[in-house]
């Protein structure tokens, strides 16, 4: 039977919804493996700044564009003699005279005339927001040229964590599709089987994207260089064409590779072995491997914008903290276990069924 998008994300909520316990261990794992890492970081002393989110108000002074006009002096007032009601004062001028003498003036005596010619510098938001993101910067590299040891132990025990925790979930998550539930050792001993052939997997991935991204940048300089003295026209259509052949390259290889990890830790193989096997997972599967992975896809994002909503209508009180904080941490983890769920039983599905009609192409 050829897996279906349908079965395969039902089955994955089904599991998902059998995996409590499981989803408490992983997220615990994790919390611990946090503080851990906060532990180790905190004698380094990171710049506070670093920790508090960039703000701009009241940092970027007001934008000016120019010296504001010169105000004229007061005029000297006269004395002058009282007037009959009606009567103009004695050398006064009536609004007629008045407008003609202004008529008779050049254009630029009638002009008001600014303090100075040049204007005066000025200063935008964008600006400040360059400055702050320099400033943090450099404090981020005085911080790191002392504190780097730490820093990269950090991150390797983060990264180790995440390949064991990913391990024990496939194997866990594979069990309760196949048994209907699976002991909490299953994170421990799937997670450390398949943490070296895991860790060669990530390696080999980590190599072969280095290796793309090299050769598509030495093929965009080559061909930058034979269009060079074509119109403008002509390099943004190439360009266009060779953004668009990239990002559909790099879709096919993804949906290709959607099985890796799982094949790695299912079939117990290395990830040579492993690699394989999701290329013939799935040959002539493209269109369905890529269908399951955007509804799952649509249904993180439909989940995250209802999270983000509540948190936007209910402000950065507690009261929304506790009821929408932890249930989004909840939500976005049980979405997760049913997403790897979802395509655990379609690789199984795929392997029951054999290759697909029409597999002899790519």
């Amino acid at each position: 039977m050829e897996p279906s998008i349908g079965r395969s994300v039902g089955q994955g909520f089904r599991a998902a919804s059998r995996s409590w316990a499981g989803m408490g261990v992983f997220a615990g794992l994790w919390v611990l493996v946090s503080v851990v890492i906060g532990l180790l970081l905190a004698p380094t002393k990171i710049p506070a700044e670093l920790l508090r989110p960039l703000e701009l108000r009241g940092e970027a002074p007001p934008v000016t564009t120019g010296a504001s006009p010169a105000t004229p002096p007061p005029a000297t007032q006269h004395a002058s003699p009282e007037v009959p009601a009606g009567q103009p004062a004695a050398g006064a001028q009536t609004p007629k005279d008045l407008f003609g003498q202004l008529s008779s003036l050049p254009a630029a005596a009638r002009t008001p005339q600014t303090a100075s010619a040049q204007p005066a510098p000025t200063t935008s938001r964008e600006d400040a927001l360059e400055k702050a993101l320099q400033k943090r910067l450099n404090l981020a590299g005085e911080w790191l040229a002392s504190a780097w040891p730490v820093v990269l132990l950090c991150l390797l025990i983060a990264m180790a964590t995440g390949l064991w925790l990913q391990g024990g979930r496939i194997g866990y998550l594979a069990t309760v599709i196949g048994s209907g539930r699976a002991s909490l050792s299953a994170f421990w001993t799937t997670g450390l089987r398949s943490f070296g052939a895991l860790l060669g997997g990530w390696f080999l991935s980590i190599t072969a994207f280095a290796g793309i991204v090299t050769v598509l940048a030495l093929l965009g300089a080559v061909f930058s260089a034979l269009f060079s003295a074509a119109p403008a026209g002509v390099r943004a259509l190439f360009g266009m064409a060779l953004s668009a052949g990239v990002l559909i390259g790099m879709a096919w290889l993804v949906v290709r590779l959607a099985f890796w990890f799982i094949a790695i830790v299912v079939d117990r193989v290395g990830p040579v072995a492993g690699l394989s096997a999701s290329f013939r997972a799935t040959r002539g599967r493209w269109g369905r491997v890529f269908g399951l992975g955007a509804l799952l896809g649509l249904i993180a994002l439909g989940v995250e914008i209802v999270l983000r909503g509540l948190a936007f209508l209910g402000g950065p009180t507690l009261v929304t903290i506790l009821l929408v904080g932890v249930p989004g941490v909840v939500a976005r983890l049980y979405v997760g276990f049913a997403a790897q769920a979802a395509f655990i039983h379609c690789y199984a599905e795929t392997k029951s069924a054999g290759p697909a009609a029409g597999s002899g192409t790519p």
